[in-house]
């Protein structure tokens, strides 16, 4: 199996797959941020798929839709959090194993996963390191960041702003355009 992370944006992720989160509340079901932008360019046909009722969102239940309009991705995978106040480590797991069990029964070439949010206090865990996440801070766009982030933490290797400019928007302007971007302050767990 071969991972990669990349900037990109629900809508225009040209998957075989698109993996989204949906949490559960007291009512019905709570989209993730990456649900819900992938949601408004799809004209709500997520939001009307919940509707119907076919999803729990108990931790790991699952539901394929195909071919949502205003996306690039030939599915939709909505995967179950549980309720957002219990979502930890465990439910992240499981809404992993539940995707990837789904995903290996539909044939799907690829898949694009945006299961959870991330917030101020959680942990993260990336090439070996243990990191928690001490201060977020969202912007309309690259140019914006740089004008509030020293830009020698993005890239101490970078010769200046204009330098780390570039290799921010490598690839990314219609990413920004969409969700815009965020700083996101680790520190040691």
């Amino acid at each position: 199996m071969e991972f990669s992370i990349r900037a990109l944006a629900p809508a225009t992720a040209r998957t075989g797959c698109l993996v989204l989160g949906v949490f559960k509340n007291e009512v019905d079901t709570a989209l993730t941020r990456a649900a819900q932008l992938a949601d408004r360019a799809a004209g709500g046909a997520i939001r009307a798929a919940l509707a119907q009722g076919d999803l729990s969102a108990n931790p790991g239940s699952t539901l394929l839709l195909r071919r949502l309009p205003g996306l690039a991705a030939e599915r939709v995978l909505l995967v179950g959090l549980g309720e957002r106040k219990d979502f930890g480590e465990q439910a992240f797991r499981d809404a992993v194993g539940a995707a990837a069990k789904t995903l290996r029964e539909t044939g799907a070439r690829d898949a694009t996963l945006f299961i959870a949010d991330l917030k101020v206090g959680d942990t993260v865990h990336y090439a070996g390191a243990t990191a928690r996440v001490c201060h977020m801070r969202f912007y309309p766009g690259f140019r914006d960041l740089l004008a509030h982030e020293d830009w020698r933490k993005i890239d101490p290797d970078a010769a200046n702003r204009e330098g780390v400019l570039q290799i921010l928007e490598a690839g990314h302007e219609e990413t920004v355009r969409e969700t815009g971007a965020v700083a996101i302050e680790l520190e040691p767990a």
